[in-house]
């Protein structure tokens, strides 16, 4: 008698216990006896966790209804997944032989994109990941890629063999937690861009390659404040380096000094200095600061056209050269209805402009060289940290807005232009930190406003080149009072 009570004693001890550690617990008796565990406040279905503290708790994400378990995410190699549901199969390369409304889930190095065989073709379904995928033509490795869904995974003979294809293979539904970025090896593509109307997608980052033209070490130089445009000293040829890139390395005392890594579009090259765009750098150049200059590697030579509802596309290191407007209109880049950015682009051509930005599009640039950039119904503009030029003896506008548009315009130099910044029928433009260089002809205007156009500039350099020498072409500044038009300093 005594051990039954010292038994159930002990046995109501482990009760209580179990009770405390796991909140919520009610112990009771079910059916013949059985001890029922029953959890207050978790949600029918949830699939019990247990926390690094030993408690149990539910979680949303993942939950049991009947035979099925469903989980928000997978992470993990899709071609281990097994039991998959009705023809549902996974791996690195294609079934050889599918039917028709087979699913696969594709898992190459690189992405996971489900697809769905239509009786001719795999269809691509959902991204279910980031996606990284390559494109080399051959032109300067001399390796050509492959178009076709098994490759795109690497580098050489494994990635794609074009843009378009590289484009085009991308899902319709692409979850906005993921991203896409297609890599361009070194070569020109002569291929024109027509972006689909596709909603609901992701942005996709495109980027390319660069090469190196000098490496070398500072004699000097200027950060760059309003009317000092910021330059490296050294021993050049006049315009050696004009519209390329200067890389900061190491300081002179081997160290990751404030410029380190900062990246400037050039404007300029004389005999002594290589001018940059009128930023500010983080300190000024000393004797034995290391540099680089460097070029594109990837040129594309026909023209992007940012069709209305498309992904948000982000340019890096890239060469675009159209020499032809798209569809007698479009510039280089065309975008309407969307969002597009340009990191260290050189978007430029001596006979089209570099940017349409066209119905309530936003086009994005910074540290780029670009032609002449213009918004249109609405579509806005901000450019900083850019050189913006046009070509010798050829009028032009740098920047021109109309018909309520917007360009902010920050540290950017813009030169070789009849016009530096033009406003007409409610355009609006705003510089700070600018210079307006070079004007080409003797009628030349720096900042000019028309039909109710606005231009408003603050510490903004006019009537002076880039190495502070005078240029006394045309006016600084012109506004259509008659129109109401007004070009004013803030």
């Amino acid at each position: 008698m005594k051990f039954k009570s010292k038994l159930l004693i002990s046995l109501m001890a482990v009760i209580s216990i179990i009770a405390l550690v796991i909140p919520g617990c009610d112990i009771g008796t079910g059916a013949a006896g059985d001890n029922v565990y029953q959890g207050s406040g978790y949600s029918n279905g949830r699939v019990p966790i247990i926390d690094d503290g030993g408690e149990l708790s539910g979680d949303s994400d993942l939950t049991f209804s009947g035979d099925t378990l469903t989980a928000t995410k997978f992470a993990g190699d899709g071609a281990a997944l097994t039991g998959l549901p009705s023809g549902v199969t996974a791996g690195a390369t294609f079934p050889v032989s599918p039917t028709y409304g087979q699913m696969f889930l594709h898992t190459p190095t690189g992405r996971k994109i489900l697809y769905q065989y239509d009786g001719s073709m795999w269809v691509a379904i959902e991204a279910l990941s980031n996606v990284v995928v390559y494109v080399d033509n051959g032109s300067v490795t001399g390796t050509v890629g492959t178009d076709n869904l098994n490759h795109g995974f690497g580098t050489g003979i494994n990635a794609f063999a074009t843009l378009n294809y590289a484009w085009d293979m991308l899902p319709a539904t692409f979850p906005s937690q993921y991203k896409a970025t297609i890599i361009l090896a070194a070569g020109t593509y002569n291929e024109t861009i027509q972006t689909s109307d596709t909603y609901g997608a992701s942005n996709v980052n495109i980027v390319g390659a660069t090469i190196t033209l000098l490496t070398s070490t500072a004699i000097g130089g200027l950060a760059g404040s309003g009317a000092n445009v910021p330059y490296v000293s050294g021993t050049f040829l006049v315009g050696q380096y004009d519209k390329k890139l200067l890389k900061f390395g190491l300081d002179h005392t081997g160290a990751q000094g404030a410029n380190y890594g900062k990246v400037c579009p050039i404007s300029q090259t004389t005999t002594t200095a290589i001018y940059l765009a009128n930023t500010t750098l983080p300190i000024i150049p000393s004797n034995g600061d290391q540099y680089e200059i460097l070029d594109w590697a990837t040129t594309i030579t026909g023209n992007w056209l940012l069709n209305t509802g498309s992904r948000f596309v982000v340019f890096n290191y890239l060469n675009l050269t159209a020499t032809t407007k798209y569809q007698s209109y479009g510039n280089i880049i065309w975008s309407l209805n969307t969002i597009a950015a340009f990191y260290y682009c050189n978007v430029y051509s001596a006979t089209v402009d570099a940017f349409l930005a066209d119905e309530k599009s936003l086009i994005v640039a910074y540290y780029c060289v670009l032609g002449g950039c213009v918004a249109t119904l609405g579509g806005g503009l901000d450019l900083e940290e850019d050189v913006i030029q046009g070509v010798d003896n050829a009028t032009g506008y740098g920047v021109s807005t109309d018909r309520n548009s917007v360009a902010n315009v920050v540290a950017c130099s813009i030169s070789k232009f009849d016009r530096g910044v033009s406003t007409n029928i409610n355009g609006v433009a705003s510089l700070i930190d600018s210079g307006i260089y070079n004007r080409v002809y003797g009628t030349g205007t720096g900042l000019c406003a028309f039909s109710s156009g606005v231009t408003i500039y603050q510490n903004t350099v006019l009537g002076l080149n880039p190495d502070g020498t005078s240029n006394a072409n045309g006016g600084d500044t012109y506004a259509d009072t008659g129109t109401f038009a007004l070009v004013a300093q803030n």
